[in-house]
C-alpha cells in the first residue's frame, strides 16, 4: 500500500509541476484550476494514508502526538468531500462549456478559486 500511495503522490505532484511550470495542460483556465485543486486534495488524502501506515508500523505512538493526531482526525473529514465536490464542479463546468460555448470566455481562474 505504501508503494501505491507514493505513486499517487508522484502522479499528483507531476500534474501540478507540469501544468504550473510548463503549462502542459492546454484547457480552459477554469478547468485547469479545478484540476490543480483536485491534485492538491489527492496529495492530502494520500498523505493521510502515509501517516496512517507510519502509525500502524509504530504501534500508533506517532498518531497520538500533536499535529499527526489532528491531521489524521480531520484530513479525511475535509479532503474526501472536497474532492467529491471538485469532481462535481469539473463535470458541471465541462457541461456548461459545451452547453454555452459563447459564455465561457467570462470564466477565469479567479472564478474557479
Amino acid at each position: 500500500t505504501i508503494l501505491l500511495v507514493l505513486i499517487a503522490q508522484l502522479g499528483c505532484a507531476l500534474i501540478l509541476y507540469a501544468s504550473i511550470k510548463y503549462r502542459a495542460i492546454r484547457l480552459h483556465t477554469f478547468t485547469v484550476t479545478i484540476i490543480h485543486h483536485i491534485a492538491c486534495c489527492d496529495i492530502l488524502t494520500s498523505l493521510r494514508l502515509v501517516m496512517f501506515a507510519i502509525g500502524v508500523s509504530t504501534d500508533g505512538r506517532v498518531l497520538r502526538e500533536g499535529i499527526f493526531c489532528t491531521l489524521n482526525a480531520y484530513l479525511p473529514i475535509y479532503s474526501i468531500p472536497v474532492s467529491t465536490l471538485l469532481m462535481t464542479a469539473l463535470s458541471t463546468s465541462k457541461y456548461l462549456i459545451l452547453r454555452f460555448p459563447l459564455h465561457n470566455s467570462r470564466w477565469s481562474t479567479r472564478n474557479a478559486q
